[in-house]
């Protein structure tokens, strides 16, 4: 690229844009390549985490899923399930995840299916619960 638009190269220093970039914090570097779509090297990143909160761990099973690699994915969700079997939250975390990142409907009905199941009063969920269940037909 640099043969074709030399001028465009011309005042970048790359020794100084490294040394920048290397003294970013982790989760800036996972911001970055994010927001690049740089997938492989924030899930590379993220995995070196000393510890992922439950929206980090969610968020990994999102960039896994969209890497292609769903069974990764999809066992990172349920290690999170087998840690908290009895929280509804979580359920309906997931059931997010899957409706509203994965457009996965029918996996993500089957979570808020489940959470209602545990708590019943959450309207909310009830209601696109009904909602999810009539565009499924």
């Amino acid at each position: 690229m640099k043969e074709k638009f030399p001028s465009l190269f011309i005042n970048l220093n790359t020794k100084e844009i490294k040394k920048r970039f290397d003294s970013f914090t982790l989760d800036q570097k996972i911001s970055f390549y994010t927001r690049f779509k740089n997938f492989q090297n924030t899930i590379d990143l993220m995995k070196n985490k000393p510890h992922l909160d439950l929206s980090s761990r969610l968020f990994l099973s999102k960039l896994l899923y969209r890497q292609g690699k769903e069974k990764e994915g999809e066992k990172l969700i349920l290690d999170i399930l087998d840690e908290n079997p009895h929280d509804y939250r979580i359920l309906n975390a997931i059931g997010d995840l899957y409706l509203r990142e994965l457009f996965r409907v029918k996996k993500a009905l089957v979570y808020f299916q489940e959470s209602l199941e545990m708590n019943e009063n959450q309207p909310e969920i009830a209601d696109l619960v009904k909602n999810l269940e009539r565009k499924a037909r």
